[in-house]
């Protein structure tokens, strides 16, 4: 199966017009306008439904600053966030309509204690041990999915970032050419936040004032995130698709995990400045 992306990509990347083009944008677009509801939900859960925490984050961060317990509350309900979010993986759901996509992306606090038995091996308390002994720190976050799963992704990025006193930028590692029809390219990464703060974009799936300016305010500040650094791609923004990268071609090479620092030492020693690595690829 990898091979034959690869072998795709090697016929647009012997053309002149074509070089940067993805054949899967089109249908990730698409999925990702579908599931509009679930974001949408997923905007009011964060900002909220969350005992209103969100709402006075930052009023209270300075509280939050001196009690872990808290935070580690919050982290979880993330991470569970951020988990189940790779619910939309097309490469797997061709047999699937947008309606069972969407069943499959509520994470909603009851769908998180049932999908609890279909965890089976939770770290997540480790995790937290990491993070919470550290001082601005950084979090690498190896990408998989786009549309739907990165944006969960860059909840749990603004979660870390914003909400805790522990991270101070969160590193995102992309594939380097079009993937399994809809892993995150870099291009995916870059068009997230204008794809949130077009109105148009969801025009079949209105929000109402109050939806669209909690994700207004969320998706602005992402946007500031990305022009400071603190929300950084592992590639350049000039990056072109095809290019070669030694801190991302790993990723669609067919290596397995095990050579990581023998087949791409550059992006091990990247990781080993890491304080914690999350992996949302298929191990």
């Amino acid at each position: 199966m990898p091979e034959s992306y690869r072998l795709m990509r090697s016929y647009f990347a012997t053309t002149s017009q074509w070089k940067d083009y993805d054949p899967f944008q089109e249908q990730k677009d698409e999925t990702f306008r579908s599931s509009a509801a679930a974001i949408y939900r997923k905007s009011r859960l964060i900002i909220l439904e969350l005992a209103h925490t969100f709402a006075e984050l930052d009023q209270e961060k300075a509280i939050l600053d001196t009690d872990a317990s808290k935070l580690q509350v919050l982290f979880n309900e993330m991470l569970q966030i951020c988990l189940w979010g790779n619910a939309t993986d097309l490469s797997l759901l061709t047999n699937m309509t947008h309606e069972d996509i969407q069943k499959l992306q509520s994470v909603g606090r009851a769908a998180q204690e049932d999908r609890k038995e279909f965890i089976l091996l939770d770290n997540s308390d480790e995790a937290w041990k990491v993070l919470s002994s550290v001082k601005d720190g950084r979090v690498d976050l190896v990408l998989d999915n786009a549309g739907f799963e990165v944006f969960t992704d860059f909840l749990l990025a603004d979660f870390l970032i914003t909400h805790t006193p522990y991270v101070s930028k969160v590193v995102f590692h992309p594939k380097t050419i079009p993937w399994f029809v809809s892993d995150v390219t870099p291009k995916d990464f870059y068009t997230l936040v204008p794809i949130l703060l077009n109105k148009s974009f969801f025009a079949d799936y209105p929000a109402t004032a109050e939806q669209q300016k909690d994700l207004e305010r969320l998706v602005t500040r992402w946007d500031s995130y990305i022009k400071s650094g603190q929300f950084s791609l592992s590639v350049p923004q000039s990056w072109k698709t095809g290019q070669p990268s030694e801190l991302a071609d790993f990723w669609t090479s067919p290596s397995p995990y095990a050579v990581l620092g023998q087949e791409a030492p550059a992006l091990m020693e990247t990781f080993k400045a890491s304080d914690l690595v999350i992996f949302k690829v298929n191990i």
